[in-house]
């Protein structure tokens, strides 16, 4: 993944916690491995946004929802419950589906790495 900036990355993380959730079968080891990919996903998309104006139109809420999936799912773990995981799964789905196509570093991540998504429904 040389090369791509963190915003792209960023995406790239939290769509790897939708893959992970739509072809794995739902276990402690992996809620773990997707909270930490998570707090990457926020972590890299903040970084990005402190870097400057998001010329793909990342927005602080953007941050926010990351934030949010991870904090879920920190809960969900120390609660040991996985009643959060197919509404975490929903909501990363519906976030991408709903991404206007100008957002170049999601299309391009759609479009390339991560075309399965569009078999989802």
């Amino acid at each position: 993944m040389a090369g791509m900036n963190t915003g792209k990355l960023a995406h790239d993380h939290a769509l790897q916690v939708l893959e992970l959730l739509t072809h794995e079968y739902w276990t402690s080891e992996l809620m773990e491995k997707v909270k930490n990919e998570l707090r990457v996903s926020y972590e890299k998309l903040s970084e990005h946004l402190c870097a400057g104006k998001c010329a793909c139109g990342d927005q602080k809420s953007d941050v926010n929802f990351y934030q949010t999936l991870y904090e879920d799912m920190q809960e969900a773990l120390s609660s040991q419950s996985m009643s959060v995981v197919p509404v975490l799964q929903d909501q990363l789905l519906e976030y991408y589906q709903s991404k206007d196509q100008s957002h170049r570093c999601i299309q391009s991540l759609l479009n390339t790495k991560h075309k399965w998504v569009d078999e989802i429904d």
